[in-house]
């Protein structure tokens, strides 16, 4: 699985970012007006850059909680499964899809499947912490 980069760390680097531009901007504004030293507004700067940054975070945690196709897969299988007590589902890659090939009642039922040879290597299963 891919790692991702510390949200701390995206969010400072683009609010350094976004001050930078936006110090270049107002410096860029202000020195043009008749009549002005060129003074840069630091508060103004400080206060666009956080809002620009805090949209982007979360526009980015938004992104992040969603689940991937294969969890999307699982969790249909699951709850469209004819069984009331089905708890997992166990899901494989065919042609670049994510496919369902068995839903699973208990961590015990995943592993006699699992040791019976009839599951692929490549499969992933999706089951509850507490199972």
């Amino acid at each position: 699985m891919k790692r991702q980069t510390p949200l701390w760390l995206l969010a400072g680097l683009l609010w350094l970012g976004t001050s930078i531009i936006v110090t270049g901007l107002v410096f860029y504004v202000s020195s043009r007006e008749p009549g002005s030293a060129g003074q840069v507004d630091w508060l103004f700067v400080a206060l666009l850059s956080t809002a620009v940054t805090g949209i982007v975070v979360a526009i980015v945690r938004e992104l992040r909680a969603r689940p991937s196709p294969m969890q999307q897969a699982a969790l249909t299988a699951i709850f469209n499964a004819e069984e009331p007590d089905t708890v997992g589902a166990v899901v494989v890659m065919k042609n670049g899809t994510p496919e369902v090939i068995a839903t699973v009642r208990s961590r015990d039922e995943y592993l006699e499947l699992a040791g019976s040879g009839r599951l692929p290597e490549e499969h992933l299963v999706f089951l509850p912490d507490d199972a």
